[in-house]
């Protein structure tokens, strides 16, 4: 959603375009939201502010439930989905804060309607689980692991991801300006890097691949290249080749939790779930906030039968959960468009909302060390 945030020539539209890039979201909106007032009823320039201001309050309503302002939140997130009742992003964050608030009812139902408009995540149906089991329905929380182990088998990054957001759409209009990017720069491994990622989560494994071996080329031991190349492996079913690459990147005794948390993941696509279980573990050891890697662990328990663990490790993931703003488009822009350093901002912002989240954190440092930046 950040990447969507345009300039305007509307002086209110502009002071909303900066108190959103100092991650002033309430601001922001209520700026957009005065200069939709002053536009005719229906032009598509109020509309289009309209949509920016909706935006801005999904940001809100993110920054308020990790600063533990639920109620405030719910309230942001209940005027974003009046206006877009299709953002699946803040109808999985409201059915999270009603399943801690105990209204599984509710929670159940916003998941069904996700269902409904053909969204599927392993974290929600993993949600659903947890609510099956807050009603001790025992065969429908295993149903809905079942679902998950179904949807994880078929799309192994959707276990390592929140959301299928941003939607494809908005993530496919950046594969021209990366294109450019790369026919412009083709010595640049970060623009290809860039490209590489955004062809996997579309689904483009093949050609991802050819830019990764180009990248690796300049970049001979590059983390980032190894785990997309691995991710790449993994999702075309290879998930012996998968494991061997993360091995690699894991036999540091400093290795980040990502590169456990995808070590753990494909040893479980290759059935060992005494290999995967330990990697996940390992991961949980660097960062016991890492909602992915309890997502993993949580399937890991159901293919070895402990549903009660997996109960454990599916709770545990929505009590870890931290979801970050989407800055991922935003800095797709920006390795596009280099050395315009609009996705360094966004990544800013983002630590700036979440200093505590180390993760983020890896993600400011990996883009610095693309660009070129010393800190």
């Amino acid at each position: 959603m950040t990447g969507s945030i345009r300039r305007a020539a509307d002086p209110l539209a502009e002071r909303g375009v900066r108190c959103f890039e100092r991650a002033e979201f309430e601001r922001a909106a209520e700026c957009f939201e005065r200069a939709a007032a002053g536009q005719g009823a229906r032009t598509r320039e109020r509309a289009h502010l309209l949509s920016r201001a909706c935006e801005c309050r999904a940001d809100l309503a993110r920054a308020l439930a990790h600063a533990q302002c639920f109620s405030r939140a719910e309230r942001e997130l209940a005027s974003v989905l009046a206006h877009a009742p299709g953002s699946a992003p803040a109808r999985l964050l409201r059915a999270r804060l009603f399943e801690r608030s105990g209204r599984v009812g509710e929670a159940l139902d916003d998941l069904a309607r996700l269902a409904d408009s053909g969204h599927r995540s392993v974290a929600g149906v993993l949600l659903e689980a947890c609510c099956r089991a807050a009603l001790r329905d025992r065969a429908g929380f295993r149903e809905a692991l079942d679902r998950a182990t179904a949807l994880a088998l078929e799309q192994p990054a959707q276990v390592m991801t929140e959301t299928q957001a941003p939607d494809p759409p908005t993530r496919r209009a950046l594969l021209p300006k990366l294109r450019r990017a790369v026919a412009l720069r083709p010595a640049e491994p970060g623009s290809r890097i860039a490209l590489a990622e955004l062809l996997l989560d579309l689904g483009e494994g093949c050609e991802a691949e050819l830019h990764l071996d180009a990248a690796s080329v300049s970049r001979p031991g590059d983390s980032t290249v190894a785990i997309l190349r691995g991710r790449a492996l993994l999702e075309r079913g290879a998930a012996a080749d998968a494991v061997r690459v993360f091995e690699a990147l894991a036999g540091f005794r400093a290795a980040p939790p990502d590169v456990c948390g995808w070590l753990g993941l494909a040893r479980y696509h290759l059935g060992d779930l005494a290999g995967a279980r330990s990697a996940l573990e390992r991961a949980l050891l660097g960062n016991r906030r890492y909602a992915a890697a309890w997502r993993a662990l949580a399937l890991v328990h159901h293919a070895a039968g402990d549903l009660a663990a997996a109960a454990r490790a599916a709770r545990q993931a929505q009590v870890r959960h931290r979801e970050r703003p989407e800055v991922a488009a935003a800095a797709l822009e920006c390795v596009a468009h280099a050395p315009d350093p609009a996705g360094l901002a966004a990544l800013r912002r983002a630590v700036r909302l979440q200093s505590s989240y180390p993760d983020l954190r890896l993600s400011l440092a990996r883009a610095l060390r693309a660009t070129g930046e010393p800190d």
